[in-house]
């Protein structure tokens, strides 16, 4: 952990404090904050896979980093939400909640994400651990399409304005 002293803390999160996490995480750049590790895992993974994950030290893990990293997956293929489902305890469940509703509803708002919201409550009502793998991996999958499919409206929108604007055709620009 020489190279990612964030993961480390992570790594240790029984002894960590939270104020240790946040100042290690105050001193890195942008780049070393998403750098992952030989194994292809973020502090996310690390902490996630830990025996008793901490919320406090996911709660300023999700203030500080970039969330889209919540969707990287580790040399394993694994999402650091894959391993809390196989750690699986009412405790892991809400924090499984917790990443879900900052990674996806709350980027989504209120009136996109009842869909997701639906599928996030399936998960977490889901009675073993194959099914709420599976279930992760079709609602992570909608999500993806969704960002995909926005991504395209805005495009689109843009390229209709600039067409407005200037008075070209679609196919002229």
């Amino acid at each position: 952990f020489l190279k990612h002293p964030v993961h480390k803390l992570c790594y240790q999160s029984s002894t960590t404090t939270l104020d240790e996490l946040r100042q290690c995480i105050d001193d890195q750049g942008l780049e070393q904050l998403v750098a992952v590790d030989e194994f292809g895992m973020t502090p996310f993974h690390v902490l996630c896979s830990s025996v008793e994950p901490r919320q406090d030290l996911l709660q300023l893990l999700l203030e500080k980093y970039p969330l889209f990293i919540l969707g990287w997956k580790d040399a394993n293929g694994k999402r650091p939400m894959d391993y809390l489902i196989t750690n699986w305890t009412p405790h892991t469940a809400n924090l499984l909640q917790l990443m879900l509703q900052r990674w996806m509803l709350e980027r989504l708002g209120r009136c996109r994400s009842a869909s997701i919201a639906s599928k996030v409550q399936d998960i977490l009502d889901a009675s073993d651990k194959d099914r709420r793998s599976s279930l992760l991996d079709d609602t992570c999958l909608a999500f993806e399409w969704y960002e995909k499919v926005e991504g395209m409206s805005v495009l689109e929108m843009g390229l209709w304005k600039k067409q407005l604007y200037s008075g070209m055709s679609v196919l002229e620009m």
